[in-house]
């Protein structure tokens, strides 16, 4: 009884299925209940994946970065947006997260001169979803806003190369981490 009252303190969905999970064990048998608790569990899954957080990352202290609701209105600092998308990028979510960028960019308080896209959640983009890169790439572009990748593992980069998209993002724009670059759009800032 503690750990379903631990478990529902931390995670409500993951409460309700180990609830219905122990109602069908005691009330049809055990076979079934695991059976549930994997669709349920694979469904969940799934659920998380189609509608994924999205966050405006503040770094005002980057060692112990805030997470904004991603909105607008919502900035990092006054022309920078630090975006992070808590899911791979695929057909299914790959359009809302083209959306989400742009009503950021365009909602924000000040003219948006870089967009960082914290990439560490970022694992994969299948075909689909490079093709709706490619036309953010494209909005950035005609807007004037950089795009900067942090924190993007070789493999993420890799499948931008596949889709031609590498080039776009030029090697001087890809950190490994968010403080280099912070430092990075500072230093252009300072340059303008």
């Amino acid at each position: 009884m503690v750990g379903l009252r631990r478990i529902l303190a931390r995670r409500k969905d993951e409460f309700a299925i180990a609830v219905v999970t122990a109602v069908v064990v005691c009330a049809i048998g055990v076979e079934q209940g695991i059976i549930l608790a994997i669709v349920v569990s694979i469904l969940d899954i799934i659920r998380r994946q189609y509608q994924p957080k999205d966050f405006v990352v503040g770094t005002t202290d980057i060692d112990n970065p805030s997470f904004l609701k991603a909105e607008p209105g919502a900035q990092s600092e006054p022309g920078l947006v630090v975006f992070r998308y808590d899911a791979q990028l695929f057909y299914a979510n790959a359009n809302s997260f083209v959306d989400d960028i742009q009503r950021v960019i365009e909602g924000a308080p000040d003219p948006v001169r870089w967009l960082v896209l914290d990439a560490s959640t970022l694992d994969d983009v299948d075909y689909s979803a490079g093709i709706s890169l490619g036309g953010l790439l494209d909005y950035l572009e005609a807007r004037g806003v950089v795009l900067a990748l942090a924190r993007a593992d070789s493999g993420l980069l890799d499948t931008l190369q596949i889709y031609g998209l590498r080039p776009r993002i030029p090697d001087d724009r890809t950190f490994a981490n968010l403080s280099d670059a912070l430092d990075a759009f500072h230093r252009s800032t300072a340059d303008a």
